[in-house]
């Protein structure tokens, strides 16, 4: 059966012109074709019949630990630590070349090179990821989406923000100490090895 396109087009041509609308609960034809039912999102009744004093039902209150906790697990998932590892081996180098300044200069002060050595480098080695860590980056757009989604109420969201934060700085700071240590386990390996 051949289907004949121009007859197609009118009628749905004049089934948009003389459409009807129907009352979806009561199924009666509605005067107006203009006339749209608005529904209410609470009880899902449409608003010519719901009823006039709607109780919004008020949600738990959500603990602080949970939202702390959830904060740190997506901060933990998105983190990304290798370019935070990477920047351990120039802060070995940094703590060595600090140590041996203040070496030199306790040396001639005090006869306790050694001493100023091991302070410098012990101090800059764990100064300075702490400093770097908590440089401020903003937080990821993701983060914030998934705050605002997730915590309507500016309390809760704050909470989130700050503990992700924190999180984060967490992680660059103990990423950074692991590329300190494979550093100067790299270097105490290649040693080793030059010897053997």
């Amino acid at each position: 059966m051949k289907i004949n396109l121009g007859f197609l087009t009118l009628l749905m041509v004049i089934n948009v012109c003389i459409c009807q609308t129907f009352n979806p609960e009561t199924g009666e034809l509605l005067s107006d074709s203009t006339q749209t039912i608005r529904f209410d999102p609470v009880t899902g009744l449409p608003v010519e019949s719901s009823p006039k004093h709607i109780i919004v039902q008020q949600s738990a209150p959500i603990p602080t630990s949970e939202i702390i906790y959830r904060a740190e697990f997506e901060a933990r998932q998105e983190f990304n630590s290798l370019p935070w590892k990477l920047l351990g081996a120039p802060v070995v180098g940094l703590s060595l070349l600090v140590g041996g300044i203040s070496a030199a200069m306790l040396d001639d002060i005090a006869d306790q090179g050694f001493v100023g050595f091991l302070g410098g480098t012990g101090l800059t080695a764990l100064m300075v990821p702490d400093a770097m860590s908590k440089i401020s980056t903003g937080l990821p757009v993701s983060a914030i989406i998934s705050a605002e989604k997730s915590y309507p109420n500016l309390e809760n969201r704050t909470i989130y923000l700050e503990s992700y934060q924190q999180e984060v700085e967490h992680l660059r700071r103990s990423s950074i100490f692991k590329g300190e240590l494979l550093t100067v386990g790299g270097f105490f390996g290649f040693i080793f090895i030059l010897i053997i």
